[in-house]
């Protein structure tokens, strides 16, 4: 046990009341996650106010505290003085009701059913972004005569595209995950929506039946919702099924009613609705950016760090996933986080720079830079800017001229972005044309300078929200 962070460790646990009120304890890249059995024992300010800590907020019933870097190191000693038993760390952009806290598991409620949204791809989510680098890569290389009908480019684009071809599966086994079923039966759900006589069906015009109802004739592959709607009642009808069997017949028969059931269901009814919800969704969110142009994306940009507390903002996944695979792009939800990240770092750095608090200092250059590379913004967001007024006024003006520029230059987003922040750049190149890159440049700079002189005029010390 280090004994660097025994005070900051002693100081947490005697601000969440003790060992004896914590029910679990996990961590992400910056945060410990605490649930509490007494919520009512502890005082958001004096765990503010201790040396070391950030800042912290409630997600749903889960208590988080903002460290910084250095949080897997606090977290272990505190596990050491309190004879805790170490959690996996958790993904940092998830704000999750941990699955480990049972009352939590089968609880339906606003922030399970973003959680669950949020968590759909979060599993796999290496894996979209080494797929979308490889075509990037590729992309690079056609700039430097390498033709799209080489072999080689085709085999590889092939590959990394089947990645996104098969989105289904990946999201059935994230959000069976989620729920805390079995993965397997979420990928087989994933499988149901992209079989390949079904697809060929489709892509065909071949009419399809189930008892002489109609199939909705829809292919989908490469979507998101549809995969959540059909896995969620997938894996509690089996999980449930799995309970009430005899042991000796449960492996037969869970899974055997568990797809007679939601076989016909998720084709005839459940895939269906999410595919209109999900196109109405697009529809609605175009509607919306072809009716106020540049001005709609500048006030998304403006009001995303409100979302971003709410952890509204994982809904739009069901939006821009599917939206990137479109030959005209994602125009609104990519390049609003993109500028928004890199805003946040840099309204940090600048604070870090002008603040004469010196333990704000290292924090705030700190956290701006993991917001601004990594695409990590919560430390910056919720641990420096949001805890100053004038910072977060800033930051908002920031994100409203960059989203503005970005409108009128019509940015799109074509691949799955490699992170949130500066590395999400080349998703915006245009396969196709090779263009876009250097209009998105241009909305970030725009974003960048607007937020830099607005918080270096308007931050002061003594600005708390």
């Amino acid at each position: 046990m280090s004994q660097k962070y025994d005070i900051l460790a002693d100081d947490i646990l005697s601000a969440l009341g003790g060992k004896d009120n914590i029910s679990f304890f996990t961590h992400c890249t910056t945060r410990l996650r605490v649930s509490l059995k007494d919520k009512g024992m502890i005082d958001e300010e004096t765990i503010k106010g201790i040396e070391g800590v950030i800042g912290c907020r409630w997600t749903g019933d889960q208590l988080q505290i903002i460290i910084g870097q250095h949080v897997p190191e606090v977290y272990d000693t505190i596990c050491d003085k309190a004879g805790l038993e170490k959690q996996a760390k958790v993904d940092e952009s998830l704000d999750e009701e941990l699955i480990d806290t049972p009352k939590k598991k089968n609880k339906f409620n606003f922030y399970f059913i973003i959680e669950i949204i949020a968590y759909a791809l979060q599993p796999s989510l290496f894996l979209m972004i080494g797929a979308g680098m490889v075509k990037v890569i590729l992309l690079l290389l056609t700039f430097v005569g390498l033709s799209t009908d080489n072999p080689t480019y085709q085999l590889l684009f092939n590959a990394a595209d089947a990645v996104y071809y098969f989105l289904p599966i990946i999201v059935g086994y994230g959000v069976a995950k989620k729920i805390g079923s079995e993965p397997a039966i979420g990928m087989v759900v994933g499988m149901f929506l992209v079989a390949p006589v079904f697809i060929d069906n489709v892509n065909n015009g071949v009419a399809m039946n189930f008892l002489g109802i109609s199939v909705y004739p829809k292919a989908y592959s490469s979507t998101f919702l549809p995969a959540i709607l059909c896995t969620v009642p997938t894996c509690y009808l089996y999980d449930f099924l799995k309970k009430r069997v005899p042991a000796v017949i449960k492996n037969l028969v869970a899974p055997l009613v568990t797809f007679l059931v939601m076989i016909p269901l998720s084709y005839v009814v459940l895939a269906p609705l999410a595919s209109i919800v999900g196109d109405y969704l697009a529809t609605g969110v175009m509607w919306l950016y072809n009716l106020t142009g540049f001005v709609g994306v500048a006030m998304f940009c403006g009001i995303l760090p409100f979302l971003i507390t709410t952890g509204i903002h994982f809904c739009f996944s069901a939006y821009w996933v599917p939206e990137i695979t479109t030959p005209g792009g994602e125009l609104f939800y990519l390049i609003s986080n993109c500028i928004f990240n890199i805003n946040v770092g840099v309204a940090c750095a600048v604070i870090g720079l002008k603040t004469k608090i010196v333990e704000q200092k290292s924090v705030a250059i700190s956290a701006g830079i993991s917001s601004a590379v990594a695409g990590i913004s919560e430390p910056a967001l919720f641990g420096v800017v949001m805890e100053n007024k004038r910072a977060l006024a800033a930051l908002v003006i920031g994100n409203i001229a960059g989203g503005a520029v970005a409108g009128l230059l019509r940015v799109a987003a074509h691949m799955w972005p490699a992170s949130w922040g500066m590395f999400m750049l080349p998703s915006f190149i245009d396969p196709v044309t090779g263009q876009g890159f250097i209009n998105a440049l241009i909305a970030v700079a725009v974003g960048i300078v607007v937020t830099a002189v607005a918080t270096f005029i308007l931050y002061k010390d003594d600005a708390k929200v």
